[in-house]
C-alpha cells in the first residue's frame, strides 16, 4: 500500500492551510477568512515553535484524548460544548485553535486566560459548526489538518493511498504534550478522525464519541448549509469524500445523500476494528436527555482511559 511522502517537519509548508479549507473561494463574503489576520496568526505560529517544543509539561502522566467524530451537521459542536461545560475535562476553544503550530502554548494561554469560563455556559449556539465565543470549543481544523492532510482535492486518502504511519506518531507525540499541558484528560472535535478512525485507535490512546443524527435531517441541513454559507446549494461544502468529484453533475440532494453515507461508512468501518474505543450518541437522544447520555458518554470514556473525570456546574436541562 502506498504511503504519503509527507513528514510533517519541523517548520511545515502551508499547504495544510488549503486543505483545511477548501471551500475559501466559495464562501460569502461574511464567511471568508480576512488574509492580513491569517498571515499575521502564520507567522506568530511559526515564531512560537521552537517555545512550544521546548515547554516542559505539568504533568507527566498520559492522557486519552476524547475525540468527538462524525458526519457534517450530526451535532459535533453541540456534543463537545456541552462536554466541555460539564465535565472537568481540557480542551480545545476558539483562542487555544489559534496556536495550531503551538499548541502547548496555546493550551497553556487557554488555562491561564479563560479559567472555566465555559461551565457558566448554558446556550450551546453555532453557526454552521462555528462558536462565537472565545472561550467555546473550535474544531481546530489547521491543526489537524497538517498532520492527516493529503494531496489532491479529497479529504479522504485515494484507495491504496495512507499516510506513514510515522505521521500518526508524531500525531501521537503532541497530542500526548496537549495532555500534559492541560494535566488532565481532554477531548477534541477532529472530522477528519472519520478518514483515520482505524490508524488513530491504532496509533494513538484517542477514545472516540461517534454522533449520529437522523439522515434525513443531516442532509436538509448540510443542504441549508450550503446555500447560507456558499450562497448555492450547487457548491460543495465541508467532507469531501475519496471520488466526489463524479458526483459534479449529480442533484445536490443527491451529493449530500452520497457525502452523508461514504463518510458514514468510511468512520464506522474504522471503528469497527477496534472494540471498546468508542461510544456512539444519537443527537436526538442528547437533546431529550443531555444529562443521561452525557453521563454514558464519560463512563465509557472513563472504562476505557482508566480513569475518571469530575462533573462540573448545574445539570444541563435541555438543549
Amino acid at each position: 500500500m502506498a504511503e504519503s511522502e509527507s513528514s510533517h517537519p519541523s517548520e511545515p509548508d502551508q499547504s495544510y492551510l488549503r486543505f483545511s479549507s477548501m471551500d475559501e473561494a466559495d464562501r460569502l463574503k461574511p464567511f471568508r477568512k480576512d488574509v492580513d489576520d491569517e498571515q499575521f496568526l502564520e507567522r506568530l505560529n511559526r515564531a512560537l515553535i521552537e517555545l512550544d517544543r521546548s515547554e516542559q509539561p505539568k504533568e507527566g502522566r498520559s492522557f486519552s484524548p476524547l475525540l468527538i467524530a462524525g458526519v457534517p451537521r450530526s451535532g459535533t459542536t453541540v456534543i463537545s460544548q456541552l462536554l466541555a461545560a460539564r465535565y472537568e475535562l481540557g480542551y480545545v476553544s476558539n483562542l487555544m485553535a489559534r496556536f495550531h503550530l503551538a499548541p502547548v502554548v496555546g493550551a497553556r494561554l487557554q488555562e491561564m486566560l479563560l479559567g472555566d469560563q465555559i461551565s457558566r455556559t448554558r446556550e450551546f449556539r453555532s453557526v454552521h459548526g462555528v462558536t462565537s465565543h472565545i472561550h467555546e470549543p473550535h474544531e481546530f481544523g489547521y491543526f489537524w489538518s497538517r498532520h492527516l492532510g493529503v494531496e489532491g482535492s479529497a479529504h479522504e486518502p485515494s484507495a491504496g493511498f495512507e499516510l506513514k504511519s510515522d505521521a500518526y506518531v508524531s500525531l501521537a507525540e503532541e497530542l500526548d504534550r496537549i495532555g500534559q499541558a492541560f494535566a488532565r484528560p481532554w477531548m477534541a472535535k477532529n472530522i477528519l478522525a472519520c478518514f483515520h478512525a482505524s490508524q488513530l485507535a491504532k496509533h494513538t490512546n484517542c477514545f472516540f464519541v461517534h454522533i449520529v443524527r437522523d439522515r434525513s435531517a443531516t442532509v436538509d441541513s448540510i443542504l441549508r448549509v450550503r446555500r447560507e454559507r456558499l450562497g448555492s446549494e450547487e457548491s460543495w461544502w465541508s467532507l469531501r469524500p475519496a471520488g466526489f468529484e463524479a458526483l459534479a453533475s449529480e442533484p445536490p440532494r443527491k451529493q449530500v445523500e452520497w457525502q452523508c453515507q461514504r463518510i458514514q461508512e468510511s468512520l464506522e468501518e474504522g471503528l469497527s476494528a477496534h472494540p471498546g474505543r468508542s461510544i456512539t450518541c444519537r443527537l436526538e437522544d442528547l437533546c431529550n436527555n443531555p444529562e443521561e447520555e452525557l453521563a454514558k458518554i464519560m463512563a465509557a470514556y472513563e472504562d476505557a482511559a482508566g480513569t475518571t473525570v469530575a462533573v462540573k456546574g448545574e445539570a444541563i436541562k435541555s438543549v
